[in-house]
């Protein structure tokens, strides 16, 4: 089992900036990636609860990661 519970996503135009989290709430890392970058990173991580802000583009990035199934 991986030590990372939660993947927080900034949605931005162009970057996206993750932050993984423990299960006690520690920041464990911080990566700015592309779209492409993002989604080959989220593709082979194990699943986890994904949080993201609310915007137009977050129902398209949610439901490619409910396909790696997260």
């Amino acid at each position: 089992m991986s030590t990372i519970k939660t993947i927080g996503i900034d949605l931005g135009k162009s970057t996206f900036h993750i932050v993984g989290h423990d299960y006690s709430g520690r920041q464990l890392y911080r990566h700015k990636f592309s779209r492409a970058k993002l989604l080959q990173f989220i593709s082979v991580h194990e699943p986890v609860t994904i949080a993201m802000e609310a915007c137009c583009g977050a129902h398209w990035l949610a439901r490619r990661c409910q396909e790696y199934g997260h």
